[in-house]
């Protein structure tokens, strides 16, 4: 994180220097961070939407005055970072903002062509206006996320891994998407 001109300057040189490539640089959206699911049990292309998680972080402090879901947030389970941003799953929104993070989503799977099952990553202003950051084509097939949402829309894990073979069965070399004709 930076905030002025300067501190950006100095950490996109860094990138330059470290990575031997450009650097992306992301306006911070404050807000809540929820992950979604979306699967394609039927591989039809029309997702399905499962209900949110959403990374609890503590109470900002000195040290850490922005909740951003770092790496070390995520996979240093003896870290303090990954203990005061757990992930909680059966998340409740708003209806008007859980519509809106839905429509996003399900926007965000079809605009970058993923199939079968993702997970978007999102902010939520307390607006309830939703800002995606990332759609993660290939997340974690074990995740908790998608274990505990798969019921909130009617299926059990193994129905969903049964549907990922059908679909991955039913394609044909080509292009992403071209599927089969099924019998």
């Amino acid at each position: 994180m930076v905030t002025d001109a300067a501190e950006l300057a100095a950490r996109v040189a860094f990138v330059h220097e470290q990575y031997g490539q450009p650097a992306l640089v992301e306006k911070y959206i404050a807000g809540r961070e929820i992950q979604v699911s979306v699967i394609d049990l039927n591989g039809t292309g029309e997702p399905l939407v499962l209900p949110p998680s959403e990374i609890a972080f503590a109470p900002p402090t000195a040290g850490r005055p922005w909740p951003i879901y770092t790496y070390t947030a995520k996979w240093d389970e003896t870290s303090d970072e990954y203990k005061k941003a757990p992930v909680k799953v059966g998340v409740r929104l708003p209806e008007a903002a859980w519509a809106r993070v839905s429509d996003a989503v399900t926007r965000a799977y079809h605009l970058l062509d993923a199939r079968d099952y993702a997970r978007v990553d999102l902010r939520l202003t307390d607006a309830g206006e939703p800002f995606v950051l990332e759609l993660n084509p290939n997340p974690s097939i074990t995740s908790v996320m998608i274990d505990e949402g798969l019921p909130g829309v009617g299926f059990t894990y193994d129905q969903f891994i049964g549907a990922l073979v059908r679909n991955a069965a039913a394609r044909v070399p080509g292009p992403a998407g071209a599927r089969r004709k099924r019998g």
